[in-house]
């Protein structure tokens, strides 16, 4: 019998198997939401430049026959 010969093959292929579909799990994943990530980085941008708005906090995203988006956050101090 050889030494460096691999006992259990099945857990190996099992491994793999297991790695290709999370991996691609998580690419299908990511994917779908790249553009929400887009979506709420514009509207992050709006907000900032057409509001008294110095932070945002939340963006939340309502779909009903459009899709609209509700920004909160911080705002500039006035004395």
């Amino acid at each position: 019998m050889k030494k460096g010969r691999l006992k259990h093959p099945f857990l190996l292929i099992t491994f793999i198997v297991l790695a290709t579909i999370i991996g691609s799990a998580v690419i299908i994943f990511n994917e779908i939401n790249q553009p929400i990530r887009g979506d709420t980085r514009v509207a992050k941008t709006i907000a900032l430049d057409n509001t008294d708005l110095t932070k945002v906090d939340r963006v939340t995203r309502f779909v009903y026959n459009q899709t609209e988006y509700t920004v909160s956050g911080a705002k500039k101090r006035r004395h």
